[in-house]
């Protein structure tokens, strides 16, 4: 945990807030809808969630077991997960997820632990719940999009999901596109403790900014609403400018263009 302070409960709490929103939308919105790429429907997208849940709740969390060690098996994973549950009516989708909701939230995760997660990461545990809000909070945004239905973020409950983000960035970079880069690229993002990213050809590491000496290459701020939204490509910079996201200075600020091109996704 280094972006911000937090609890077990107040993760928890907000990550039930944003589950019961979710249910309530795609309990609501017809679950042929096509989401963003048009590759899943809200009723994929809800299967999804429903085996995303359950990767928590019916696997040992301190197994590498269930895992995926890079982002394209995380792809196929996904894919295969969401082809498993489509016998499920979305009526008997929704209450499975209820019932292993109920299980997610009743888990006896030691906080300060570090547990295995995929792409060979290794996250505290309030990474671990902070991931899970990222999940909830991400794909309640892609099937509010495409419903055409207002989805919104709390500042607070995207800097929690960015403090599970952070943690597993670094195994993310792309050894290629980063192979002769070196820079520094500090975040302030919302009341979060500024953190630095240094990329050093194909190598990453985030930490509090006070932790670093050296000039850094770009200074970007702003809400975390924006910062969550882009870093997940739901939107992009021109987007995140709009919504408050700034540059603060720094030696080679044009950089900022090209980082989340320096990191894999899913």
């Amino acid at each position: 945990m280094s972006l911000t302070t937090t609890s077990r409960a107040e993760l928890l709490e907000r990550s039930d807030e944003s589950f019961t929103r979710f249910c309530e939308l795609v309990a609501d919105v017809p679950p042929d809808i096509r989401v963003g790429d048009r590759t899943w429907s809200v009723g994929d997208v809800t299967r999804h969630m429903l085996s995303v849940v359950r990767r928590y709740t019916i696997r040992d969390l301190n197994s590498r077991d269930g895992l995926s060690p890079t982002v394209r098996d995380v792809t196929e994973l996904n894919s295969a997960d969401v082809e498993a549950l489509e016998h499920l009516s979305h009526a008997d989708l929704l209450d499975a997820l209820h019932t292993e909701w109920s299980r997610y939230l009743a888990l006896d995760v030691i906080m300060e632990d570090k547990v295995p997660f995929h792409f060979g990461a290794t996250i505290d545990g309030f990474g671990a719940l902070g991931n899970m809000l990222a999940e909830l909070l991400i794909h309640g945004y892609d099937v509010a999009t495409a419903a055409k239905r207002i989805w919104p973020i709390e500042d607070r409950d995207a800097l929690l999901a960015l403090n599970g983000v952070l943690q597993i960035a670094p195994v993310l970079v792309d050894p290629v596109r980063t192979a002769r880069v070196r820079a520094e690229i500090e975040f302030r993002i919302g009341d979060g403790r500024p953190q630095v990213v240094t990329i050093d050809r194909a190598w990453c590491r985030i930490a509090d900014a006070t932790s670093t000496d050296g000039r850094r290459d770009v200074i970007v701020g702003g809400p975390p609403e924006p910062v969550l939204l882009n870093l997940y490509q739901r939107i992009g910079l021109l987007a995140a400018t709009r919504r408050g996201v700034r540059l603060h200075g720094g030696r080679r600020p044009w950089l900022i263009v090209q980082f989340k091109h320096w990191f894999l996704m899913p």
